[in-house]
């Protein structure tokens, strides 16, 4: 079988540890979303929407899954590696894709590119 990308492997502990940085990442960008819900839905005299409980959910399954893979990653062998070109090959972020393939961590918090929601593109 013939492959269409260059292997890139690097030991599984690592690419877990990538994985961990950007749960972390993601869940300091939903804690900071739940505030900024919080904030804005304060002054109104109704009772939230009860599916907000769901932004409830997404940060602890972060915070979950980022301890996960934090206490997993160390106890692994780091003979056992993966191929990032095949896992990352289906990223559409290209930031993501380079902070996984790479460890370079982005210094914003913020995506790159337009806004696509809130009829803001």
């Amino acid at each position: 079988m013939k492959q269409d990308h260059e292997p890139f492997e690097i030991a599984l502990s690592v690419a877990l540890e990538r994985m961990a940085i950007q749960l972390r990442s993601l869940h300091r960008i939903a804690r900071e979303l739940e505030y900024i819900l919080g904030d804005a839905l304060q002054d109104r005299p109704h009772r939230p929407d009860p599916r907000l409980q769901s932004l409830d959910f997404l940060i602890q399954s972060l915070d979950g899954l980022t301890l996960f893979l934090e206490d997993l990653a160390p106890d692994l062998e780091p003979c056992m590696k993966v191929d990032l070109s095949v896992a990352c090959r289906r990223i559409v972020l290209r930031d993501l894709q380079h902070a996984l393939a790479s460890g370079d961590v982005p210094d914003k918090t913020t995506a790159s590119g337009d806004a696509e929601f809130f009829g803001l593109s």
